[in-house]
């Protein structure tokens, strides 16, 4: 499971999991967490379908040194439900309000 997952109702439905790392950047774990806290999500939200959830995959990092990681980081596709989504790679230092904001001024969700 991802660390946190938040959900906002405003506006439609956005399930936002967060993943917060210090070290380890470890690709097929994190798919797996983001993959995993995404059915949870799912199931709790199954009385809720109607308001078609969109989710948006946050990996928080102290540093992403080497750039093929990031790379790799940022190819993966994370599939929940029946959608594939890809993981938003952001620092420490960001806000959440920094991060939705950045993540639904981009129409690729």
């Amino acid at each position: 499971m991802c660390d946190c997952i938040l959900f906002n109702g405003r506006g439609g439905l956005t399930v936002s999991l967060i993943e917060l790392k210090s070290s380890s950047l470890n690709t097929d774990r994190i798919r797996a967490k983001f993959e995993g806290s995404g059915k949870a999500a799912l199931q709790i939200l199954k009385n809720a379908q109607e308001m078609r959830p969109v989710f948006l995959l946050v990996l928080v990092a102290k540093d992403y040194k080497r750039y093929v990681k990031r790379s790799r980081l940022q190819k993966t596709k994370v599939i929940i439900g029946n959608k594939t989504y890809r993981i938003r790679l952001h620092h420490c230092k960001a806000s959440l309000g920094d991060i939705h904001a950045k993540a639904f001024s981009n129409p690729e969700r």
